[in-house]
């Protein structure tokens, strides 16, 4: 048995075993997850490369990470018993399997450990680098390159949230599980047990995140374009209705129009973001500009060698995976593009976007270069320079990732000090310290955290211990202002000596046309009038009414320097 990994030959055993007598003479195929693994090397080395990588990710790569932004969503006010907490949408995504791997780990480790938190996501991806792997064998790529691309997302760090952050189990495992159901639905022939486990799979992409409707739709096309639209129909509907009923009653939040721009405006904000996303995957995949250049060109050339010697029908028939992932490319770009554009085209180039986008471009990517060195056997050490120059870069971006050491440090101390503070007992129980960065982390959560020694005890320094006043004593909540209040603009800074009970509210200061709440900073004075705490900046976004719940607190309020709005404060 060669491995030739052609193009040409048949694919399954309800094909012919040799092409007519009249035919051209067909290169002979390596079907390989047919045989044995000890006929196929790569397949080894892969395996083996797979369970290598897997304590290097988590106790080497993630090493030094702690619970980070929306994990206290997670951690502190789902449980796994209530259905409308497994139900309930993070953001717009529906994350039933993320809540359940967050509050089975949570009810063995609590917050004493963050590695476990880490383990499924680096399976997730794992299984996302072994099944792309699966894509480009059977799509026709030889298998060394095919491991070698593949290869190249296992150590991805510009995509390392998806890859050691735990909380992206949601994107990562939404992702595994699409693969899963597009490598079962592509085989000939009728409806079967193979596409019933298909569907399932499909079914538990959807319950991670909205990356499934990416990799529904990826399924569809691929298997429109083998098997035709019944089998398309049987992936696709089911999934399609399901997730629709979900969202009529969930109604998770949807793409916003901050700032009321045009329609036509904003859709010329997706295109820049369409193709901004091509630049960014290619280019932090390989790295340098060049790289990235080099790889597009790669793409462009090879793809169409390919396709042009198969023809419609056999690109169809032997290359649906590869056009269904270039597909979901766009569709995945264009979805994130719509909920996102007005962040600018630079936040296409988040890390989490970033795995996406290579992980749907790579079967291209191998496609091209097997052609290229089939085609040009003098091409293999070009190739092979451009598909591997970008890794040494970004294996080293894995030390550039948020959070880093420092908030971890500063966050198990600020988490320890809130929990163990005397004030904590004398505040609302709904009342969250910093929605900013420990959304959905409440005082009562806290206390019974605290209580139940579900926190590990850390030394607190007195910087962050001096926070805590102004964190746990403005209750922060939505509700609208009073008619006829007062206002005034606060353009340096407004001293307080408020008691406990008093109000005061926020708003953009009048005449100035301008409907975004301001961001403002609070300091803690020192009787002499100084500061003597680190600014606490507080985003309306939450809740523009602001309730004291402790006595003794003297209040500096200061304009954040950033916000967008002039700032009035109203009582």
């Amino acid at each position: 048995m060669t491995d030739a990994g052609t193009e040409t030959g048949p694919r399954d055993d309800h094909e012919a075993a040799a092409p007519p007598a009249a035919a051209p003479r067909a290169e002979p195929e390596d079907r390989w997850y047919e045989q044995s693994a000890r006929d196929h090397p790569a397949a080894s080395v892969l395996v083996v490369a797979l369970l290598v990588a897997l304590p290097v990710l988590v106790f080497v790569q993630g090493s030094g990470r702690w619970f980070y932004l929306d994990e206290w969503d997670f951690l502190s006010a789902r449980s796994a018993t209530n259905l409308g907490d497994l139900f309930r949408p993070h953001n717009e995504n529906w994350s039933t399997i993320p809540i359940l791997v967050y509050r089975g780990i949570f009810n063995v480790v609590h917050l004493h450990s963050y590695w476990p938190y880490e383990v499924p996501v680096v399976v997730a991806h794992l299984c996302v680098v072994g099944l792309l792997f699966v894509i480009m064998r059977r799509s026709g790529v030889n298998q060394w390159i095919a491991l070698l691309a593949a290869g190249l997302l296992l150590f991805f760090g510009s995509g390392y949230e998806n890859i050691v952050w735990g909380f992206q189990i949601g994107f990562t495992g939404a992702l595994a599980f699409g693969l899963g159901q597009l490598v079962a639905a592509d085989h000939d022939g009728p409806i079967g047990r193979r596409d019933g486990w298909g569907l399932a799979l499909g079914l538990a992409a959807l319950l991670c995140s909205s990356v499934a409707v990416t990799t529904v739709a990826v399924v569809g096309v691929a298997t429109l374009l083998r098997r035709g639209w019944r089998a398309a129909a049987f992936h696709v509907v089911p999934l399609g209705v399901l997730y629709g009923i979900w969202y009529l009653l969930a109604k998770p939040s949807s793409p916003t129009n901050p700032f009321h721009t045009p329609t036509s405006q904003v859709a010329r904000y997706v295109e820049r973001w369409d193709v901004a996303s091509v630049g960014d995957s290619l280019g932090h995949l390989g790295h340098w500009t060049v790289v990235g250049v080099a790889l597009g060109a790669m793409i462009v050339v090879g793809l169409g060698l390919a396709w042009t010697r198969l023809g419609l029908r056999g690109i169809a028939q032997r290359q649906s995976m590869v056009v269904a992932m270039l597909v979901g490319f766009v569709v995945f770009t264009t979805l994130s593009g719509v909920g996102r554009w007005f962040f600018g085209t630079a936040y296409a180039a988040s890390s989490r976007y970033l795995y996406l986008g290579v992980a749907f471009l790579l079967p291209a990517i191998g496609v091209a270069a097997s052609t290229l060195v089939r085609r040009w056997r003098v091409m293999i050490p070009v190739v092979v320079v451009v598909m591997v120059a970008g890794v040494p870069g970004n294996i080293a971006a894995f030390d550039h990732q948020l959070p880093n050491a420092t908030y971890t440090s500063v966050g198990q101390q600020y988490v320890n000090a809130l929990a163990s503070s005397p004030l904590i007992a004398r505040v609302p129980a709904a009342l969250r310290p910093s929605q900013g960065s420990y959304p959905d982390l409440t005082a009562g959560w806290l206390r019974t955290a605290w209580r139940q020694g579900w926190i590990d005890q850390h030394a607190v320094d007195p910087i962050t211990a001096s926070v805590v006043p102004v964190q746990l004593g403005i209750y922060q909540t939505d509700r609208p202002p009073p008619a006829g209040g007062h206002c005034q603009p606060v353009t340096s800074h407004l001293d307080l000596r408020p008691a406990v009970g008093d109000v005061f509210w926020v708003r953009p200061v009048s005449g100035h046309g301008v409907t975004l709440l301001p961001s403002f900073a609070v300091t803690t004075l020192s009787p002499a009038g100084t500061p003597n705490s680190y600014p606490v900046s507080f985003d309306p976004g939450y809740g523009n009414r602001f309730t004291v719940v402790v006595p003794g607190l003297w209040l500096r309020i200061k304009p954040n320097p950033t916000s967008l709005a002039p700032l009035a404060l109203c009582r």
